[in-house]
C-alpha cells in the first residue's frame, strides 16, 4: 500500500515538474480543414448546391444526399444517397429517366429502369432506389423481372447504397422488405417506411444493412421500436408525422437514444 501511495506521488511530482507540464500542455496538431464543393449541372448558384465540411471523412463510410430538382425540390424526398468517393467536388445531374451522373459518370437510377441496361453499365452503379412505390404508380401492375431481387444484385457488383420507400398497404411490401433482409453487410439500406397504428416493427431490425430510417406515423406509435437498438449499422433515426397522426413515440425515441447514444434521433422539433 505504501509503494502505490509512493508511485502516486512521483506521478503528481513529474507531473508538476516544468518539462513535463510542457509536454502535457503542448498543443496537438488540428487536421486540416477539407470541404467537398457540390454543384448541380456545373451551376453553383442553385440552392441545393453546397460546400460541405468533409474533415475527417472515411472512405466507406459516408453517403451525400443529392436532390433531383427535375422531379421536386430541396423540401421534397427526391433523390439519392451518393456513397462519397474520396472526391473534393461533385457535380451532378439527373437525366429524364432518373439515372444520377457524377462528374460525368452514371452512378445511380431507379431500379426498375436501370435493369434495362447491359451488364457493362450496371458493374459501375453505386447507389439504387428500390422503387416499389414509384414502379407500381408508373406501371400501374407489379412486373417481378424489374423489381430489386438478391439475385438481381449479382449484375451490381460496387453497389454500396440501397434506398427504398416503403408503406404498410402496398402489396409488394412483405416481398420488399424480405429482399432487403437478405442483403448482406456491407451495402447500406437508407429506408423509409410507414407504420399503421401499433404495428410491431421490430421485424425491421433483421435489416442488417439498416443505415437511416425514416419512420412515418399513421395513426397511433409503432410498436418494440428498441429493437432497432441490435442493428449495429444504424446511424439514424427520424421519426415523422404521418396521416392522421395521433402520438409520437416520445418514450421510445428516448429509450433507443440511451441505449445507441452513437445513433441520431430525431423528431419533429427535436433532434439529439
Amino acid at each position: 500500500m505504501r509503494l502505490s501511495f509512493s508511485l502516486l506521488a512521483i506521478g503528481l511530482a513529474l507531473i508538476g515538474l516544468p518539462g513535463c507540464k510542457k509536454q502535457a500542455d503542448s498543443p496537438q496538431p488540428q487536421a486540416e480543414k477539407r470541404w467537398l464543393k457540390i454543384t448541380y449541372k456545373g451551376d453553383s448558384t442553385w440552392p441545393i448546391s453546397d460546400s460541405n465540411n468533409i474533415t475527417g471523412w472515411k472512405l466507406g463510410e459516408e453517403t451525400v444526399y443529392l436532390w433531383n430538382v427535375e422531379r421536386g425540390f430541396p423540401d421534397v424526398w427526391v433523390g439519392l444517397y451518393y456513397p462519397w468517393q474520396g472526391e473534393d467536388s461533385i457535380d451532378y445531374t439527373y437525366d429524364a429517366e432518373g439515372f444520377l451522373w457524377v462528374n460525368g459518370k452514371l452512378v445511380g437510377g431507379y431500379y426498375s429502369e436501370l435493369c434495362l441496361l447491359p451488364d457493362s453499365i450496371l458493374k459501375n452503379i453505386l447507389t439504387i432506389e428500390a422503387d416499389y412505390n414509384y414502379y407500381n404508380h408508373i406501371f400501374e401492375r407489379f412486373d417481378p423481372q424489374r423489381a430489386l431481387s438478391i439475385d438481381a444484385l449479382k449484375r451490381l457488383p460496387k453497389l454500396s447504397v440501397i434506398s427504398a420507400d416503403i408503406n404498410w398497404w402496398e402489396v409488394q411490401r412483405d416481398r420488399a422488405i424480405n429482399t432487403l433482409k437478405m442483403i448482406s453487410p456491407g451495402i447500406d439500406v437508407y429506408l423509409t417506411y410507414g407504420s399503421h397504428s401499433w404495428e410491431d416493427i421490430g421485424y425491421l431490425a433483421e435489416i442488417k444493412g439498416l443505415r437511416s430510417l425514416n419512420l412515418w406515423c399513421y395513426g397511433m406509435p409503432p410498436r418494440d421500436i428498441l429493437k432497432l437498438a441490435k442493428v449495429e449499422n444504424l446511424k439514424r433515426v427520424h421519426f415523422l408525422r404521418g396521416v392522421e397522426c395521433r402520438l409520437l413515440p416520445f418514450l421510445q425515441a428516448f429509450l433507443l437514444g440511451l441505449v445507441r447514444p452513437d445513433c441520431e434521433i430525431e423528431m419533429p422539433g427535436r433532434r439529439r
